[in-house]
């Protein structure tokens, strides 16, 4: 890690204090926190500056922004992970790495861009990355992105870490939890492993035919209107989702 907060630093050369209006911060996101034993999800690493100077150039007037880190992964769901199709968003066109790793470090992630003429500000898809849990996976996987981001703040740059040194602002941490159960998600009637508005219609469907799985969502052992419930609870919140429901028939 201190090697990627050099490499960043090198890059931006000489770093100064950053005002107090400016913060910056990075969320890694996916569509489900509840997934499958061998289950493939793509996750997605935001990065938002907050109170960034206006003007032409990526994340204020200078035209300069630039990430890099690790992703790694620990939990008892954390065995035999592994990342795949890791990509750098298109903005970002020079320094890009995304390097798959080994063990709790699964992803080495980094880019930047210096172009003027692109009025981007706020919060930008930086990566995204496939990651793939073992077939015997059982229990969480928590995923935590260890790095440093940089950024113009009208004449200055600025650099944001998750472990701050010298001149260098706090990154506030970030981490992704995800369980890995043993069944379907309860909202996923159409055991599509996706949780989207096709699912409401085979609900529709499976409540006309009374049929218990996959209509029993709240998995209390009866097809009702308390399951249309459930559902709109779960759609909304999949994080909710137990995902211990019974595999379609």
């Amino acid at each position: 890690m201190q090697c990627i907060r050099t490499a960043v630093a090198g890059f931006v050369g000489l770093l100064t204090g950053a005002a107090a209006a400016q913060s910056a911060s990075a969320t890694l996101s996916a569509a489900n926190a509840v997934i499958a034993p061998g289950e493939t999800i793509t996750v997605t690493l935001e990065i938002d500056a907050a109170g960034g100077a206006a003007g032409p150039g990526v994340f204020g007037a200078a035209g300069l922004f630039g990430f890099a880190g690790t992703i790694s992964a620990t939990g008892e769901a954390s065995s035999g992970a592994t990342v795949d199709a890791a990509a750098v968003s298109s903005l970002l066109g020079f320094g890009q790495t995304a390097t798959a790793g080994t063990g709790s470090s699964l992803l080495a992630i980094g880019g930047g861009r210096g172009l003027d003429d692109v009025p981007t500000a706020g919060t930008l898809a930086a990566a995204t990355f496939d990651l793939t849990v073992g077939p015997e996976a059982s229990g969480s996987i928590t995923l935590t992105f260890d790095g440093a981001v940089v950024l113009s703040l009208g004449d200055a740059l600025v650099t944001y870490a998750t472990a701050p040194g010298v001149n260098q602002q706090s990154l506030a941490p970030t981490t992704l939890e995800l369980t890995v159960g043993g069944g379907r998600l309860c909202a996923d009637v159409n055991g599509d492993n996706e949780i989207n508005g096709s699912d409401f219609f085979a609900w529709v469907n499976a409540f006309g035919a009374q049929s218990i799985v996959p209509c029993d969502v709240n998995a209390d052992g009866f097809c009702d209107g308390s399951d249309f419930f459930a559902w709109v609870n779960f759609f909304g919140n999949p994080a909710a989702d137990p995902g211990d429901c019974q595999p379609l028939p």
